[in-house]
């Protein structure tokens, strides 16, 4: 699977969101690229990027925000609905300022890290940044990684009193440490679904609820708390009080080969039986054109997923299935039949490949499967 960007322009006057849709439409036009081949228009939360998606979505386009922005979204809002949590960060920021602002102490903390931790390379500390996502949980794992060599240069004899007092008590390194372990599944999962490479719309619901899971493990009552908001944040921000058996994101989770088992639904209160019925009827309304566009739907390829990730993705996902068993059916019906009673594959499996090893089923699955449901591509291009 490859991402590309159109265009990418100089837009005068005012942003309102009928110009947006408007600029959209006219960069589509340029490039002779018709509404019936769009699937989905993702966006972030800006409430003009959001209406503007409101207006596409009259042209049949799919309505997405980006799910990594909102996921963090979720993240930021919990962080700073904590007491606890602030008054971290506030003094882990001011230690690791002090680094930052003298060579002095960056030369020792480096001394002290190749006595204490010869067995690894050196490292320097981390500022977080408010518009880095996932930068409070990088300052803090790697505080927690050089504590000792932190810990010793700040009670070092030579080290001057006002940057004694700068060092972390004790129940502060123990809630930096639980911290990482809780916002080590959010980072992974922000890092995956940031992906172009590789499908990500199919994994977002059960990626969510494997968080969901995550989030009721916790080793303090302040970190209970902690996890509680950022569930609650999680389950507004995706809507999942609001997910149909026809929502895109259950449609394209449901026809991706890793989990077809459908697991992940019990959890979102879904009946399979009505996710496997919408299926069918998005297959039927779908068939005729992706037999139109053949041609075109058969140029995509798809790419390997990303590295393994430093918090493997997949654990957080339903369980994992063996390998594919295939079947020829005639009818829309008799394929969906079949293709929900056969075993999921792998997890780590790229799903565009299996359906291109299956090509021949009516399912409409290029139109539903292949959205990248980020928008982080165009943030890129536009911040180089």
């Amino acid at each position: 699977m490859k991402s590309y960007v159109l265009e990418t322009a100089l837009f005068p006057g005012s942003h309102a969101a009928g110009n947006i849709a408007e600029k959209v439409r006219d960069c589509l036009r340029k490039f002779k690229i018709p509404d019936s081949m769009i699937v989905a228009c993702v966006h972030d939360e800006a409430a003009n990027a959001m209406a503007a998606g409101r207006i596409l979505q009259t042209f049949g386009w799919s309505n997405q925000p980006c799910s990594a922005h909102l996921l963090q979204t979720a993240v930021r809002h919990t962080i700073s609905s904590s007491r606890s949590v602030q008054k971290l960060l506030s003094a882990s920021r001011k230690l690791v300022g002090h680094f930052k602002h003298s060579n002095i102490a960056t030369e020792q903390l480096e001394k002290k890290q190749a006595q204490l931790c010869q067995d690894r390379a050196t490292y320097h500390l981390v500022q977080d940044v408010t518009t880095r996502w996932n930068s409070s949980y990088y300052m803090l794992q790697r505080l927690v990684q050089l504590r000792l060599p932190v810990t010793a240069v700040l009670t070092d004899a030579s080290a001057k009193k006002d940057e004694k007092l700068l060092l972390l008590k004790d129940k502060e390194w123990t809630l930096a440490e639980s911290l990482v372990d809780v916002l080590a599944p959010a980072e992974a999962a922000t890092r995956f679904l940031s992906g172009q490479q590789y499908v990500t719309s199919s994994v977002v619901l059960p990626l969510i609820v494997g968080l969901l899971v995550e989030s009721k493990k916790a080793d303090s009552d302040k970190l209970k708390s902690f996890q509680t908001t950022l569930a609650s944040g999680l389950e507004n921000k995706f809507s999942l009080a609001s997910v149909t058996a026809s929502s895109p994101l259950l449609i394209s989770a449901a026809i991706d080969p890793r989990f077809r088992s459908l697991h992940f639904a019990s959890a979102l209160s879904m009946d399979s039986t009505d996710i496997k019925a919408a299926v069918e009827a998005e297959a039927n309304r779908l068939v005729p054109t992706v037999r139109a566009d053949e041609s075109i739907s058969k140029q995509a390829t798809a790419e390997e997923l990303e590295p393994k990730a430093k918090r493997n993705v997949w654990d957080m996902l339903a369980d994992d299935g063996d390998t594919k068993e295939e079947h020829d059916g005639n009818t829309v019906a008799e394929e969906a039949t079949i293709f929900f009673s056969e075993r999921q594959v792998r997890k780590d499996e790229n799903p565009l490949e299996w359906w291109k090893s299956n090509s021949g089923r009516q399912t409409g699955k290029e139109h539903s499967l292949c959205t990248c449901r980020t928008g982080l591509l165009c943030l890129r291009c536009f911040s180089q």
